[in-house]
């Protein structure tokens, strides 16, 4: 038993013996919190201080960081074609601890391109901010000029002394950490309105409204507000624009006014949140979705305020033209007057025409559109009521705010308009053939007088006019060596064929009459006159009765076209009349602008085939058009005639 206790006890101890005569592994206390807080404050130290040495890399040092600065700019600018009136450096200015050198500069283009300029700036090198910026819309707007804008570019700079200071910290970890924290705040702030008006003006042009209708005056930016003005026919798209705008996080305080077509909104630039959405890119990232230049109209500001209210509620010119249309696509339904879908202040008065019979008047329509109409036209609030001492008088109808009409007289005067063509009349001089084929060609015209004054007007309309106002004796085709080009002329109680040939010769052109049709063409293309441009096959002779055969009855044709593809002529004959054509891409292309009545279609075919240098092969199945040199050798080769 005694034996049996002893092994028992030496069992348990031996093994506390042993561990005792071991080395013990030291437990690992848990840190303290002040030494966990150190190293956090530590780590947080290290993240800010590199946050401040990116954004010091983004501020100029020196003099030449400056010009080289002040140099890039002018290459953004000149790669956008925004031309400058004004770039000028005035005195620098400190803000401590930086110092900015105030760039001022008066440019104009277009919206587009000066919103694209401001995004170039902030990825600029350098830290610049876009300050006192006034936009106008454009005195004379041209194709790349929209508006004038003047604004100053703020370009900061830091010395060695200001990098230190923002840099280079004393104290203990807590206190450099406080320090840094300053700092970055400092440089967040300037580097947080980098952006501001960029992002600004981006988020107006995607949101301003795609109607014509609506159109802006002014827009400035300054100490983080921004005031836009314009004009709008439409209050419907006034609303849709303050809407939009107040769900624009990076706008608050919203205040629009309105008076009349005329508008105004203020608010202001949540700077901040303008920068988290732009390096998030929130609405401002897509550069092509600018649905339109906000500054550019149809319109001009008079036609959107004459006459009109915002609150008159007139349909957007779209749905008017659109009703117009299927008025007259509409079966047994008088065709209404040209001026119907208009509004009086969107008609310009660019001529006045007077005949023995009628008198009338040429306008411009909003999109540069020209139509003639006699007096007592409709327009859609109004009647073109007549013609007194070279002005046109409208009666025009308003609907004020209470939803009563009111009638009012309107009287327009010849607009001194620019030409919306910019071709230059083809040169050359009057020969003794293009007198001669003139000369036979007059003879064939009315010969009563006529009074027109017009400005600027494009010859292809004129033409129409004349065509009409001869009762469609005039009859013409526009051949294709003829550009387009716009008519200026003042003459009164002058025979209708002078009138042609005063107006053609004023463009270095002259006619010819081919088949009944008067062809205007250049002075040295009268040596064309009457050419081959339709001929039989001998190899493949069409069938009697058929289109090119023996005893074939034509029907008659009334065409008036402008700019019309020849294919598409060529579609409407197979259509109408059953005959197939073949033709290269080339002849499809070919524009034909014409005004024909009461022609045997083969002869208008001839006209319009001979006006743009080709021919027609009429074969048994088809008809083929050729170049006019490939229909003159397939004759000459005997198997044509």
């Amino acid at each position: 038993m005694k034996i049996l206790v002893f092994f028992l006890v030496i069992f348990f101890l031996t093994p506390n013996l042993l561990l005792a005569q071991k080395p013990q592994r030291q437990k690992t206390k848990p840190p303290s919190t002040q030494i966990d807080k150190d190293k956090q404050a530590k780590e947080e130290l290290t993240q800010v201080q590199g946050e401040i040495d990116f954004l010091l890399q983004r501020l100029a040092n020196d003099e030449e960081d400056i010009s080289r600065a002040i140099s890039q700019i002018r290459t953004d600018l000149r790669l956008r074609e925004l031309r400058w009136r004004k770039l000028e450096r005035s005195a620098s200015v400190v803000d401590e601890p930086f110092v900015f050198h105030p760039i001022k500069v008066e440019l104009f283009g277009t919206y587009e391109r000066l919103t694209d300029m401001l995004l170039s700036l902030t990825a600029l090198n350098y830290l610049v901010i876009i300050d006192e910026l006034e936009i106008k819309r454009a005195k004379q707007p041209a194709p790349l000029v929209s508006v004038e804008a003047e604004f100053t570019i703020l370009l900061y700079s830091l010395d060695e002394k200001g990098r230190n200071q923002l840099q280079n910290f004393t104290g203990d970890t807590n206190t450099q950490l406080e320090a840094a924290k300053k700092s970055l705040t400092l440089l967040n702030s300037r580097f947080d309105e980098k952006v501001a008006c960029w992002s600004s003006l981006r988020r107006l042009g995607k949101r301003f409204p795609k109607s014509l209708e609506t159109v802006l005056t002014g827009v400035s930016i300054n100490s983080r507000q921004i005031k836009i003005s314009g004009v709008s026919r439409s209050s419907e798209s006034i609303k849709k624009l303050i809407d939009d705008f107040s769900q624009a996080r990076i706008f608050i305080e919203l205040a629009p006014k309105l008076n009349g077509p005329n508008f105004m909104l203020q608010a202001s630039i949540d700077v901040p949140q303008a920068y988290q959405e732009w390096l998030k890119g929130i609405d401002t990232s897509d550069q092509e979705t600018i649905a339109r230049d906000p500054f550019t109209t149809i319109y001009t500001i008079e036609q959107l305020t004459q006459g009109s209210s915002a609150n008159t509620n007139y349909p957007e010119l779209e749905k008017r033209l659109e009703e117009y249309l299927k008025l007259i696509n509409s079966p047994n339904i008088k065709r209404p007057d040209r001026s119907s879908p208009y509004l009086v202040s969107e008609l310009a008065l660019a001529g006045l025409y007077f005949t023995p019979d009628t008198q009338g008047a040429i306008f411009k329509t909003p999109n540069q559109k020209e139509f003639f109409v006699p007096t007592g036209a409709r327009c859609y609030n109004g009647k073109f009521a007549g013609i007194q001492q070279s002005r046109a008088l409208f009666d025009e109808t308003i609907i004020d705010t209470g939803g009563k009409a009111q009638v009012s007289q309107i009287s327009k005067a010849i607009e001194p308009s620019n030409c919306s063509l910019v071709a230059i009349a083809p040169q050359g001089k009057e020969t003794t053939l293009s007198s001669q084929l003139e000369k036979e060609a007059r003879a064939k015209l009315p010969n009563w007088v006529m009074t027109l004054k017009i400005n600027n007007v494009e010859l292809n309309s004129l033409l129409l006019l004349l065509h009409e106002l001869s009762d469609h004796q005039f009859s013409f085709i526009i051949d294709q060596n003829v550009p387009s080009l716009c008519v200026s002329i003042s003459r009164e109680r002058v025979p209708f064929d002078e009138f042609v040939s005063t107006i053609l010769h004023s463009l270095n052109l002259t006619f010819i009459e081919e088949n009944g049709v008067f062809r205007i063409i250049p002075f040295e293309q009268a040596s064309d006159a009457n050419s081959l441009a339709l001929a039989v096959s001998l190899e493949s002779p069409p069938i009697a009765n058929k289109f090119g055969g023996k005893d074939f009855q034509a029907e008659t044709l009334t065409l008036s076209i402008t700019d019309v593809e020849l294919g598409e002529v060529l579609k409407f004959f197979t259509s109408k009349y059953g005959v197939k054509f073949a033709y290269t891409p080339l002849a499809k292309q070919a524009k034909i602008t014409a005004s024909i009545k009461d022609l045997a279609w083969p002869q208008a075919l001839q006209v319009i085939l001979r006006a743009n240098r080709l021919g027609a092969l009429v074969e048994n199945e088809r008809t083929l058009i050729l170049s006019r040199n490939d229909l003159l050798q397939t004759q000459s080769s005997g198997k044509a005639k």
